[in-house]
């Protein structure tokens, strides 16, 4: 887990880094894609922001990443993250180890580790007796930091 964490804060997925964001989407679906569920990379429209200069354009982001198993049960659980990270392109920086088992890195608390916590607790669920009776869907967005204008619809 630590690992997958570390490579994972290693990209840089700032709001406003659209290229991050965009070669970030298929290692994370991917990864995902271990718990044989159906998944969709559902690409996002671009939205109005304010840029520096004052003026308004059209500010386009990541896809939404949509993973559902067993939409048939009886029992269904719905399950919302974000890979997107407040730092801008231009002060990335990646992991650092701090000693004493600790690290420091874009998105390894919020939320990158989250995510990563979120797979193996399924892979783990997904390995157990009850796992055909409960559905669930997650939803990864690729805009949280910024206040999911292009993901607000999933």
């Amino acid at each position: 887990m630590v690992q997958r964490t570390c490579s994972w804060s290693d990209i840089n997925t700032g709001s406003w880094n659209t290229a991050g964001l965009k070669s970030f989407a298929p290692v994370l679906a991917g990864a995902f894609s271990e718990l044989q569920a159906h998944i969709d990379v559902i690409e996002t429209e671009g939205f109005e922001a304010v840029a520096d200069s004052g003026k308004t354009e059209v500010q386009m982001t990541g896809p939404v990443i949509e993973v559902t198993a067993r939409p048939e049960a009886d029992v269904q659980v719905i399950m919302s993250g974000h890979y997107d990270t407040v730092f801008p392109e231009d002060t990335f920086e990646g992991v650092t180890d701090l000693g004493d088992g600790r690290l420091n890195g874009p998105g390894m608390a919020d939320m990158k580790g989250g995510l990563c916590v979120m797979l193996e607790a399924l892979k783990a669920f997904e390995a157990g007796s009850l796992r055909d009776r409960l559905g669930y869907k997650i939803v990864l967005t690729p805009d949280e930091e910024i206040g999911n204008f292009a993901s607000a619809e999933y």
